[in-house]
């Protein structure tokens, strides 16, 4: 449901289902105000209910004729106007067909960014698909789903190939399609442009979900070449997008300093701490407030990061300093200065150095972790490997471990040497891991005789 706006009043939570916790409609002492229609917050007769439904439609078909999209004449005074290679009228329940195609030039760039804005007015029920989304020119078609994306926002839930943003199949006024993406305003996803496309091309749609429940669905589209800076994406309510053209050159980095997967997702989480800001609402303390608030100053980003490499040396600086007087840490002097003083001196600009050093000083971070006087009783650690959950049944998995570490110990019977093992000698140069069920067989039941191997019902 639309928010419902009134000057002078409290910030509440919207009413929509699908929305709860992420749009503030407006709320005065305990009740909600629309268009002289009020709605009292105790409890309802049946013919109260019938009167709030009305209030209610009454004051989002209001809201809907509120909407105010941005014109390119107004983002061509932000910037330069060459980038803005489509901006599309506005997109709501009163377009014929919820859907509008769009085509836009994107020879020149290296990505683009789709951006789908509100509207001008709430974000509530903004489903909208990318159907038949593609690239094409001199070296064919590709068609979007099949590339993957470098960054991607979404109001609520998140982005999705060949799905609804809330989960179910495309659908636009009953009926349904096979390809697309599914996503949520406020949202963007950036592509990089593939070798001989020239245009883009999709049919943007109102998804049926969104739609049916609230005629107040409203968006408006937006094509850019490039990377938007960040101001241009904050008066849509978007944060800034990280260095991706950094990114394109990090896998040569880490290959060339054989870094661990780790240290690469230590890289990207600081990259996006230092571009991407937390979204608050009204009441929430400022950022200053919750950085005072910290249990650990160190943890936070301070002004004077300029990238994850200021980030890294100055925590294993406060590391280092923390664990001096309890154990000899004199073998890491040299190291540590070495780092520090990269840090210092080479130029934020040279990124390709700059990721090298980050390299060394996470590993450095680890090695002096490790000479924790706290960890020296503990000789072996217990843990389990498995695929909790594949992809396609949850994506991302959980944290319980009641099954999941049973029939997901596989993805679908296809990985190998899943199961439960015990590692020694974890802090040493050289741990031993066993597979603890690896020759084990189970005594009973329908699966009597069988190895659990790569896993098995625990």
């Amino acid at each position: 449901m639309k928010r419902v706006t009134r000057v002078g009043i409290e910030k509440a939570e919207s009413l929509s289902d699908s929305n709860v916790g992420q749009r503030p409609a407006y709320r005065e002492s305990n009740q909600i105000k629309a268009e002289g229609l009020a709605y009292h917050g105790r409890r309802l007769s049946a013919r109260r209910t019938v009167l709030c439904s009305v209030a209610v439609t009454l004051a989002l078909s209001a809201v809907t004729a509120m909407a105010a999209p941005v014109t390119r004449e107004e983002l061509a005074k932000k910037g330069d106007p060459s980038v803005l290679r489509y901006v599309s009228p506005l997109l709501n329940t009163k377009t014929e067909g919820h859907t509008m195609d769009v085509e836009a030039d994107v020879k020149g760039t290296d990505f683009v960014t789709l951006i789908v804005t509100d509207g001008g007015d709430s974000y509530a029920c903004d489903h909208t698909d990318l159907l038949d989304a593609r690239f094409v020119g001199a070296g064919g078609e590709k068609r979007l789903t099949a590339l993957e994306w470098t960054h991607e926002q979404c109001g609520w839930q998140a982005t999705a190939k060949n799905k609804s943003v809330g989960g179910d199949a495309l659908t636009v006024q009953g009926k349904t399609y096979a390809d697309g993406i599914g996503t949520h305003s406020p949202g963007l996803l950036v592509f990089e442009v593939p070798k001989g496309m020239e245009t883009f091309k999709a049919r943007v749609a109102l998804d049926d979900s969104g739609t049916k429940q609230s005629n107040s669905s409203s968006i408006q589209f937006i094509v850019y070449a490039g990377i938007p800076p960040a101001d241009f994406l904050g008066q849509f309510r978007l944060a800034g997008v990280p260095n991706l053209a950094l990114q394109r050159n990090m896998k040569k980095v880490f290959d060339q300093f054989n870094a661990p997967q780790e240290t690469k997702n230590t890289y990207m989480l600081l990259t996006r701490e230092l571009t991407e800001k937390p979204k608050a609402h009204g009441g929430i303390y400022d950022e200053a407030t919750r950085a005072s608030q910290a249990v650990n100053p160190q943890a936070t980003i301070w002004e004077t990061d300029r990238d994850p490499l200021d980030i890294m040396a100055r925590r294993v600086r406060a590391l280092h300093d923390d664990l001096a007087g309890k154990t000899n840490l004199s073998a890491f002097k040299a190291r540590l200065a070495k780092l520090e003083d990269g840090a210092k001196q080479t130029a934020i600009e040279d990124s390709q150095k700059r990721l090298a050093l980050f390299c060394e000083g996470d590993a450095l971070l680890r090695e002096i972790a490790l000479k924790n006087p706290l960890l020296a009783p503990i000789q072996r650690l217990l843990f389990t490997t498995r695929e909790a959950l594949p992809p396609d049944e949850g994506g991302s998995g959980n944290h319980m471990c009641d099954q999941f570490f049973g029939f997901h110990a596989t993805l679908h019977g296809k990985t190998t040497g899943n199961g439960l093992y015990v590692l020694e000698k974890p802090w040493s140069d050289k741990p031993v891991m066993r597979n603890l069920i690896e020759n084990s067989v189970i005594e009973g039941g329908d699966r009597k005789g069988q190895k659990l191997g790569d896993g098995g019902h625990l």
